[in-house]
């Protein structure tokens, strides 16, 4: 190519030989990720003018996404000329973990997809999320991080039903949880971080871990949140799991009765733990609901109402919730 020290003006020769590319059109479904397939510059006046992102510049770059359906997808992005700025490009490539001169690379990268009245666009910050949770995924010190926090937890739920046969046992287990409960979510979450690139809150899951009792919920409630965030679901798979922590909590209510007979304190732990799990799923999964929906629950509002009144506030969000995804 020439002007070999300069990566703009490779990417642009790159796209000079692409051949053109056919005018995007609405999409029959939709999909939320996808692989870029063919990559063209084009006149920005080529661009739809429904299509939901506004191209200030002179030209745009169509990326065409191939869909797991076999459906190709148009996209497009602000390509900025010498005189004229835009983070579309760079927020993109920051994404997929490439330098400008790596435009030509780009061929089969999986990325995120929102849409907007049958067109489609690139989520720059769910595609980094993906390549995060892709590459975290070979890192084996997380599942020593995550295993360490696992065993805490379990510790902790094993110390009132052993209690009945050794005090000083259980109170062992609930020593090991109080500290390594705080320790391996501090631990885990920072090598999170550090594996895939994103902000998972590490400090504030920290503190809720360091509470008594409650700390039991927030090891749960961050084990599930780390699943979703490593597996690199799209976001209804994401909330398919929450929705499902829902029912878990609630079904606490039952199993607590049938083990009263046998255990009045482990009955206990069992609606305690259930009823302290209830918001945090309620919470996550109504982020799901406003992102897919056009209802806006209040998250902070529906978690305290849960906690307030649980069933009774729970039954009515899933009835909204229902109602909604339909």
């Amino acid at each position: 190519m020439s002007q070999h020290g300069d990566p703009d003006a490779q990417v642009d020769e790159f796209l000079e030989l692409e051949r053109e590319l056919s005018a995007g059109r609405r999409a029959s479904e939709t999909y939320e990720e996808g692989n870029i397939s063919e990559a063209a510059k084009i006149p920005a006046s080529e661009v739809p003018d429904d299509y939901p992102v506004a191209i200030r510049t002179r030209q745009a770059l169509q990326l065409n996404v191939e869909t797991p359906d076999g459906e190709t997808v148009a996209t497009y992005l602000e390509w900025p000329g010498e005189d004229e700025e835009s983070d579309h490009v760079g927020r993109l490539l920051g994404a997929l973990g490439r330098e400008r001169d790596e435009f030509a690379n780009v061929y089969g990268d999986r990325v995120a997809l929102d849409s907007e009245n049958g067109w489609h666009g690139i989520d720059a910050e769910r595609t980094a999320a993906m390549r995060g949770a892709k590459l975290a995924a070979g890192d084996e010190s997380l599942d020593r991080s995550r295993n360490l926090l696992a065993g805490a937890l379990g510790a902790g739920l094993l110390a009132i039903p052993v209690g009945v046969l050794s005090e000083m046992f259980a109170g062992l287990l609930l020593m090991v949880s109080l500290v390594g409960i705080p320790a391996g979510i501090y631990l885990d979450g920072k090598r999170l971080e550090d594996a895939t690139g994103r902000s998972v809150k590490t400090a504030l899951w920290t503190v809720g871990g360091a509470v008594p009792l409650l700390n039991y919920s927030v090891a749960i409630a961050y084990l599930l949140d780390r699943r979703v965030t490593l597996s690199g679901p799209t976001s209804g798979e994401g909330s398919e799991r929450w929705y499902k922590g829902i029912f878990a909590s609630l079904a606490a209510i039952p199993v607590a009765v049938a083990l009263s007979g046998l255990s009045e304190a482990t009955a206990g732990m069992v609606l305690f733990v259930g009823w302290t799990f209830l918001p945090f799923a309620v919470y996550f999964d109504a982020e799901y609901v406003e992102e897919t929906t056009d209802w806006d629950p209040n998250e902070e509002l529906w978690a305290i109402a849960v906690i307030v009144f649980g069933l009774f506030a729970a039954v009515p969000y899933l009835v909204k919730r229902r109602v909604e995804l339909d």
